[in-house]
């Protein structure tokens, strides 16, 4: 681009042409905040309410059961090993 030079009167106008643009859109921004904020306290009511009904699960639920060992998973105590004895 080439470099333009501007008078006093068209930098004002520049000037007031952008505070309008800001300000415009400022406006939409503001709505958009409000918007997002809203989505992320939806978002975190629903985790809650998930971690509540997780935690909630865990009391109501009996405590696992120790299950014995059958014999295709080998013995309990494996045999132990002893040293030679000399003849």
């Amino acid at each position: 681009m080439e470099n333009q030079q501007f008078n006093a009167e068209e930098m004002a106008a520049k000037k007031e042409e952008l505070i309008a643009s800001y300000k415009e859109q400022s406006d939409l921004i503001e709505v958009q905040l409000k918007y997002e904020t809203l989505l992320a306290d939806v978002e975190e009511q629903r985790l809650r309410r998930v971690v509540a009904q997780m935690r909630i699960a865990q009391i109501i639920a009996p405590a696992p059961e120790e299950t014995e060992p059958t014999e295709e998973a080998g013995p309990v105590h494996p045999k132990q090993r002893t040293l030679k004895k000399e003849k």
